[in-house]
């Protein structure tokens, strides 16, 4: 339950390898950097104490994934009535 006193919850920002749909593309901000299109959302903000949100491709043995550090979580709320 949420009220408008309230935080019911926060959105911790996540990074995946490969472009959004094309319908959910205008959702995000596109921007290059160092060659690669990195898509986001236009409300992400830095993180306190941090100077930039930095992500890093990481790799154990064959698996690899994506880190984002420095990224500030979202609080949220919905209204909708229960």
């Amino acid at each position: 339950m949420c009220s408008p006193k309230r935080v019911a919850g926060r959105y911790v920002p996540m990074v995946a390898m490969g472009k959004p749909r094309r319908a959910e593309q205008g959702r995000y901000t596109k921007q290059q950097v160092e060659g690669v299109e990195v898509y986001f959302p236009p409300n992400l903000e830095v993180q306190d104490n941090y100077r930039q949100i930095r992500l890093t491709l990481r790799s154990f043995i064959f698996f690899r994934w994506l880190k984002v550090e420095g990224a500030k979580a979202i609080a949220f709320c919905d209204f909708r009535e229960f």
